[in-house]
C-alpha cells in the first residue's frame, strides 16, 4: 500500500501556487436548480425584481392636453373599479358604486387632501351629473365628472398634462 503523503504534499504545493482556491462541489442532494440565487449577474436579468414605473403617455383633448392615466395618489371612491367610456379620450373611466350625490360628496373634501383647490363644483345637472373643476397649483388642473348610469356612477377624469405624475 503506497502512502498519500506524497500526493497530499503536492496537492498543497499546487495550491499554494493557485492562490489556495478551492472549489465545493454539490452534495448530489442539492442541486442548482433547488437553491436559486438572488445575487444580480452584470448584464443579466432578475427574474425577483419589480419592472420599472413608466410614464404614461399624453393625449390633447378639447379640453386641453391630459394624462392617459391618474396617479395612484389620486382619490378614488372605495369600491370603484376602472371600466370603458365611449365619450373620448380621459385619463381614467371608473364605475362608482353609489349615487352621483354621495360621490359628489365624496370628492369635494378628497380633492381638498389630496392638494387640489376646488375651483368649482357645477351640477347637479338635469341629469343628475355633477362636474369638478379644480387645480393643483401652476399649470396643474384636473376635471372629474360624476354621471348616473343604472344606479351607480361613471366618474370621468381629465388629469391636466400640467400635473406631476407620481
Amino acid at each position: 500500500m503506497r502512502s498519500r503523503l506524497p500526493v497530499a504534499l503536492l496537492l498543497c504545493f499546487a495550491m499554494a501556487l493557485g492562490g489556495c482556491a478551492a472549489t465545493v462541489e454539490p452534495s448530489p442532494s442539492s442541486s442548482p436548480a433547488a437553491t436559486p440565487s438572488l445575487t444580480p449577474v452584470p448584464g443579466g436579468s432578475n427574474p425577483t425584481a419589480l419592472p420599472a414605473p413608466t410614464t404614461p403617455t399624453q393625449t390633447d383633448t378639447e379640453w386641453g392636453r391630459i394624462w392617459d392615466a391618474i396617479p395612484a395618489s389620486f382619490p378614488r371612491f372605495p369600491g370603484s373599479i376602472a371600466t370603458e367610456t365611449a365619450e373620448g379620450p380621459v385619463s381614467a373611466a371608473l364605475a362608482v358604486p353609489a349615487g352621483p350625490e354621495e360621490t359628489a360628496q365624496f370628492f369635494n373634501p378628497a380633492l381638498a387632501q389630496a392638494g387640489f383647490q376646488p375651483v368649482s363644483k357645477t351640477g347637479p345637472f338635469e341629469d343628475g351629473s355633477y362636474v369638478f373643476d379644480a387645480g393643483g397649483g401652476g399649470d396643474c388642473n384636473v376635471q372629474v365628472r360624476l354621471t348616473p348610469l343604472s344606479g351607480t356612477t361613471l366618474m370621468t377624469v381629465l388629469y391636466g398634462a400640467g400635473c406631476p405624475f407620481e
